[in-house]
């Protein structure tokens, strides 16, 4: 593995923190096949990802896979994506799009606060 992560279950939502080299494409795979596994264990439908730490990031087609393992859970009700807006937050924004349109509740953020306090929320 190329990088480090560490999955927590918390009180009502799954985190997912990366940092160091950025994941391969198989690991990131794995990597969210644990946490939905975890998730559907303990009935948690909410996941926060944090990703300001990671060097680099995954190529935009990585990030369209990814958007579509996520929908074939069919399980979270909402995710989202904490990563510094001045690293590669273009192809972020192509998977919050994608996520979007296979019906995932996705959303992107710059700080973990604002991410744990839409997490939180009863909006969308």
């Amino acid at each position: 593995m190329s990088g480090k992560v560490k999955i927590t279950q918390r009180s009502k939502y799954v985190l997912v923190e990366a940092e160091g080299e950025p994941l391969s494409p198989d690991e990131i795979k794995s990597t969210l096949s644990q946490a939905l596994k975890i998730a559907i264990k303990f009935s948690l439908n909410l996941m926060i990802a944090r990703e300001e730490f990671v060097k680099q990031s995954a190529s935009t087609v990585d990030f369209y896979y990814y958007a579509e393992l996520i929908a074939e859970s069919e399980f979270m009700k909402k995710l989202a994506l904490v990563f510094p807006k001045d690293m590669h937050y273009d192809n972020l924004g192509f998977f919050e799009t994608t996520s979007r349109n296979r019906g995932i509740n996705f959303r992107l953020f710059s700080s973990k606060d604002d991410a744990l306090e839409w997490i939180s929320s009863d909006t969308d």
